[in-house]
């Protein structure tokens, strides 16, 4: 639901990051998707994997802030440069 504070405090309490959900993305897909490059950031700091791909989308969470970027609900509003930068710096793979 784009709830950074949720996030961070599900992480708090050992909340696994690579835990999946709907589309089965994980919750760097959907902060990627929505250009919300804080909750981004909380999510690589705590290990969420940058290059893992969604099986419903075969998409990484790069994929899908491009992809947002565009067609998302926060298009207009996200920080999708923000997030893609974070992305990059943890070590996303262009491909």
């Amino acid at each position: 639901d784009n709830n950074k504070e949720a996030v961070r405090l599900m992480l708090e309490a050992a909340w696994p990051p690579d835990a999946r959900g709907q589309h089965n993305g994980t919750a760097l897909h959907w902060a990627c998707f929505h250009g919300n490059a804080a909750m981004a950031r909380d999510l690589l700091r705590h290990g969420a994997p940058v290059n893992v791909k969604g099986e419903e989308y075969n998409a990484t969470p790069l994929g899908w802030a491009r992809h947002g970027s565009v067609h998302g609900w926060y298009s207009k509003t996200g920080d999708y440069d923000g997030t893609i930068k974070a992305l990059l710096e943890a070590g996303a793979s262009e491909s």
